[in-house]
């Protein structure tokens, strides 16, 4: 069963989903939410909340919380990736597309389509 639920942060509601203890989405209250959650606030989510709100004021640098983005495996490994760029460092799409033998375009529109920006970020 998958688990949907909002939150009220200083950039406005956040809608956070997850499904077996890991979070599957974050959705800004504009983006589509998973349709086929329940909505009901369980602990895995109200610990990906306080990370976020951690992130967002600035005490947090890394997530430690468990994420399974939904995603082919070249998207999947991309995210994953992303996931490794150390806080304030970057890292190009041209990188990026290179260590997974992939056009930086294709690289764009894997980020474009992250489930879970904040978490995995879409700008490092």
């Amino acid at each position: 069963m998958k688990y949907l639920y909002y939150y009220n942060t200083p950039i406005g509601k956040l809608g956070l989903a997850e499904e077996q203890g890991l979070i599957t989405d974050l959705c800004f209250i504009n983006m589509k939410a998973p349709l086929s959650a329940k909505v009901q606030e369980t602990d895995t989510l109200k610990e990906a909340y306080n990370q976020v709100c951690e992130f967002l004021d600035g005490s947090r640098k890394r997530f430690d919380i468990p994420v399974n983005p939904a995603g082919d495996k070249v998207y999947q490994r991309v995210w994953i990736d992303i996931l490794r760029i150390p806080y304030a460092e970057t890292l190009t799409y041209k990188d990026l597309g290179i260590r997974h033998n992939i056009h930086p375009r294709a690289v764009g529109t894997i980020v474009g389509k992250n489930p879970i920006p904040i978490i995995i970020p879409c700008h490092r």
